[in-house]
């Protein structure tokens, strides 16, 4: 009994102590270590939180229902500039780094997403999916293509700095050079172990001469770079069949990097550094810290708070998601994508009727020229298909109030196929096989 009782004495302080330090948590993103090396942001759940460099109990500096990423610190430590889409679409704001009110910079219909703070802490540096100049000869797709601008810190103008599809931009410390990320095509840089020509490698940019020169030639990603001192820099690689890992090298030898970490199976993301030369990122859903030449550090850190999460969650359909729309020909429907579902309205927005409910991505919807079908591309099965949704009934002459519509694979084999449209009979479909051969389908033959 008493054996009992000392055991149970002795456990007490460690329990009170873990209640206390409240629950270590995982999965923390979009990391970015300030200036002075001491603290890092991170984004988890939706909201920005800081923590100390070495670990502890974290900070939350916003509480809001909306989403909140994308930290990036100035350069002397005072602010933090963030994307935030508490109104529609992501934004950037910049708040005190000690907690305070945020304010809003951009207002624009586009994405933005902050990269940096210029050198003398007079800008944010933040990508956009705002649609580039007319003359330009990119294929005009809005938001594939980055462009690079600047917005003041007591707001603003955003005025355009680049066109040339950059991404994870920054400056050096004179502000003479930005290194960065290209962004060649549709492919996500989240892919992993992806090796082919639209894959991002590093390139710097001189705003003196406007010259670019090319810094990593790999046929996988090459991303996040960050400037170290003078005309060395840090990014992550997939290089010599490995996981994205942490590479130094410099302007004067860029061909030579060295691999600084050695992680196997997941990813190094979010790669920051410190005026001081400390390198900050993630691995494992854990925040890392990295002195160049040493061992990585983790950062445990401790979250006390409550999220009152929900299994489900019922959302309201408002423009706020919705991708991609068409109207029918007669004009009494229009058709559009919302959270990667079909859904389709009268056109007075009265009656809205669901058309799929799926795990998979749908888009690239078009009705038929009688109205009666509707046609999309579906990433299923390993590959873009071709499905047609179809009103069943013959007496029923609206989507939005028919009773029955079916769902049928048109089009669909190992490879991609997307972008359907029907001709004007409505008896084909032309559409993109893996991107760069035109067909057509006739829905009758087959």
């Amino acid at each position: 009994m008493k054996r009992f009782l000392c055991l149970a004495v002795c456990f007490l302080p460690l329990f009170a102590a873990a209640q206390a330090n409240g629950t270590t948590i995982k999965w923390l993103r979009e990391t970015a270590i300030s200036p002075d090396g001491q603290w890092i942001a991170f984004e988890y759940k939706g909201n920005i939180f800081k923590v100390p460099a070495t670990g502890g109990n974290a900070i939350p500096l916003t509480i809001t229902p909306d989403y909140e990423g994308f930290p990036v610190w100035s350069h002397d430590g005072k602010y933090i500039a963030f994307a935030s889409d508490r109104h529609g679409n992501f934004d950037v704001y910049v708040m005190p780094s000690d907690g305070g009110n945020a304010v809003r910079l951009t207002y624009n219909a586009a994405a933005d997403i902050p990269y940096d703070f210029t050198p003398d802490d007079k800008y944010v540096v933040f990508g956009t999916a705002r649609n580039d100049f007319y003359t330009s000869v990119r294929f005009p797709l809005q938001g594939l293509f980055p462009e690079l601008y600047r917005v003041p810190v007591t707001g603003g103008r955003s005025v355009l700095v680049n066109d040339a599809g950059m991404a994870t931009a920054k400056y050096n410390a004179d502000g003479h050079k930005i290194i960065f990320e290209d962004v060649k095509g549709y492919e996500s840089p989240e892919r992993k172990h992806e090796r082919a020509s639209v894959t991002r490698d590093i390139w710097v940019y001189d705003l003196a001469t406007g010259d670019y020169t090319q810094l990593t030639h790999f046929n996988g990603n090459d991303l996040s770079p960050v400037w170290g001192k003078g005309n060395v820099y840090y990014y992550t690689s997939e290089r010599d069949d490995n996981d994205l890992n942490v590479y130094q090298a410099s302007l004067d030898d860029p061909g030579n990097p060295t691999e600084l970490t050695h992680f196997k199976r997941n990813p190094v993301r979010s790669l920051s550094i410190s005026s001081t030369g400390v390198l900050c990122f993630t691995h494992g859903g854990n925040i890392y810290t990295l002195v160049p030449g040493q061992e990585p550090q983790e950062a445990n850190i401790v979250l006390q708070a409550d999220f009152a999460e929900q299994a489900t969650k019922t959302l309201a359909v408002s423009n706020k998601d919705i991708s991609e729309m068409t109207l029918s020909p007669d004009g009494k429907e229009v058709a559009f994508v919302y959270r990667g579902d079909i859904f389709v309205s009268s056109a007075d927005g009265k009656i809205t009727k669901r058309l799929t409910s799926t795990p998979y991505q749908e888009r690239m919807i078009r009705f038929s020229p009688n109205g009666r079908h509707l046609v999309y591309s579906v990433e299923k099965d390993s590959s873009w298909d071709v499905y047609q949704l179809s009103i069943a009934h013959k007496n029923e002459p609206f989507f939005y109030a028919a009773t029955v519509v079916s769902d049928t694979p048109v089009i669909a084999t190992p490879k991609d196929e997307f972008q359907p449209v029907y001709s004007p009979d409505g008896e084909k479909i032309a559409y993109l096989e893996e991107r760069n051969v035109l067909k057509v389908y006739n829905l009758k033959t087959q």
